[in-house]
């Protein structure tokens, strides 16, 4: 794709500034204490990315419904007006300076999204104008949203496991591992920051926990299930799940 395997985009300063908060809230760190910038925006623009293509498929859907026409053509209408509608709300040169470059290195694990991107939906911009407008609207989103934008696999596994009703090992960035039996995912009204409620297990006893997903490294589906008491449901289902 790139001769170096890198992409540089420009951005506004103020855009910069939110980006890099965003990283350090969410312990974007590199075992030398820098900022791994590299890999937050890569995620950032997966999940991001991840929403463009379902605002398309509901497009197209809205569209079949009011036409009849073949697939690859209510496809192409769909993605031409997502991408209109994209980029005139984020793309707007009378309101913002772009002063700030950062460069993204396409990895290995990463090439074939940017290849889906540059080939199969841009079209009269470029790579690095349709990325920048990825990251504006990033910017523009709640704090939660933002999170789970980033935390998009994450968040997809934790929803899994938790629809499946198997227990997990949960792994904490401070080097923590917790058995597990996840009640909710939901948005705590004072940081919103998303946390997941459940029950960690030890020596066959119960201790209800808040985790943040910001504070998750990883986590393992396991193949006990489980299911909640009444007692257990009064304690943590009091929040919306999400």
């Amino acid at each position: 794709m790139y001769e170096k395997e890198k992409i540089k985009i420009r951005l506004s300063n103020l855009d910069y500034i939110d980006l890099e908060k965003d990283m350090s809230s969410m312990n974007f760190y590199k075992p030398n204490g820098s900022l791994n910038k590299n890999k937050f925006l890569i995620k950032l623009i997966k999940g991001m990315y991840q929403d463009y293509l379902i605002t398309n498929a509901n497009i197209e859907k809205t569209l079949s419904i009011e036409f009849e026409n073949d697939k690859n053509s209510l496809s192409e209408i769909a993605n031409n007006i997502n991408q209109f509608n994209f980029i005139s709300r984020y793309s707007d040169r009378n309101l913002f300076y772009y002063d700030k470059n950062i460069y993204i290195q396409i990895t290995k694990e990463s090439r074939s999204m940017f290849n889906e991107i540059e080939y199969s939906l841009i079209g009269n911009i470029t790579l690095s104008e349709f990325i920048r407008c990825l990251i504006h609207q990033y910017i523009c989103m709640s704090h939660y949203e933002r999170e789970r934008c980033i935390l998009f696999d994450l968040y997809c596994t934790l929803k899994e496991i938790k629809d499946s009703q198997k227990e997990c090992m949960i792994n904490t960035k401070d080097g923590k591992q917790y058995k597990f039996q996840i009640g909710h995912i939901y948005i705590d009204d004072d940081e919103k920051h998303r946390i997941i409620s459940g029950f960690a297990l030890s020596n066959n006893k119960k201790e209800l926990m808040y985790l943040k997903l910001v504070d998750i490294d990883y986590i393992t589906s396991l193949k006990s299930s489980y299911s909640f008491t009444k007692e257990e449901k009064e304690l943590i289902f009091n929040y919306q799940d999400l």
